[in-house]
């Protein structure tokens, strides 16, 4: 099992490379059958643009938590990956996960000229480095007869979302997110913000889109104010839908056509 897992991590060169082509705007999508592109146009890709309410658990630095422009000026990149890894190993919470995943891509980005192209394709060479390691150390406990199947769960989320994020900001980077994700949820197939967050990464594929999005509102049983305006914020501005329960309604009858 063990040797399998570490299998389907590619090694380190091809899941970053420098970008060939720098960009300042977000990648450009296929939308057709998934979005409108006055909806994307206007929200942006729903895994970067849409943050997500986390209370008072601690993420990266952010000026403004609603906003997507909240980036700290003094924060220094070369502190993202100790931070972000320090975040992730403290946090059971996948939004957490999803809502720190974004803010360190947002931190990578190449729109972000306070940090120049070589120091962000370094940084962000060693994230996806400690993610990967932070996954083969719960590996290596499933080996030894201690698996911490919740831990290991988010080890693979983790590798999936950023890849995810990292795509629909253009930032050229493994684009086998659908692997590391199925790992993730047949260890936590009842976790409601990996199913949101599966969704969120697949936006251009309407079948994957829709199903892990049903997936995740059926899971949201008597769903809190925060938990409804984080699939209302996300899937449901992309779709031009403001009210949770048209939101489940719209993702059932979708997901059974899919």
């Amino acid at each position: 099992m063990l040797l399998f897992a570490l299998a389907l991590i590619p090694s380190l060169s091809t899941v970053f490379a420098p970008a060939s082509s720098a960009t300042t705007g977000f990648a450009a999508v296929n939308i057709a059958g998934t979005a409108s592109a006055s909806a994307l146009a206007l929200y942006g890709p729903p895994a970067i643009c849409h943050p997500l309410r986390i209370g008072k658990a601690r993420s990266l630095p952010w000026k403004d938590v609603n906003q997507l422009k909240g980036i700290d000026p003094d924060f220094d990149l070369d502190n993202l990956v100790s931070q972000t890894t320090e975040i992730l190993a403290a946090s059971d919470d996948s939004f957490v996960h999803m809502e720190t995943l974004r803010r360190a891509t947002l931190y990578l980005a190449p729109m972000q000229k306070k940090f120049d192209q070589d120091q962000r394709c370094k940084v962000q060479i060693e994230l996806e480095k400690q993610l990967q390691e932070s996954l083969r150390q719960a590996l290596a406990l499933r080996k030894d007869g201690r698996a911490d199947d919740r831990r290991e769960a988010l080890c693979w989320f983790d590798i999936a979302y950023l890849r995810g994020t990292m795509e629909q900001i253009n930032i050229d980077a493994d684009d086998d997110i659908q692997g590391p994700l199925q790992h993730a949820l047949k260890l936590q197939p009842k976790d409601i913000g990996m199913h949101l967050g599966a969704s969120l990464v697949h936006f251009r594929d309407s079948s994957l889109y829709w199903g892990y999005l049903d997936t995740a509102l059926r899971l949201a049983q008597n769903p809190s104010r925060d938990l409804r305006w984080n699939f209302v914020n996300t899937a449901g501005e992309l779709k031009g839908i403001s009210d949770f329960d048209e939101l489940a309604k719209t993702a059932r009858s979708k997901a059974r056509k899919s």
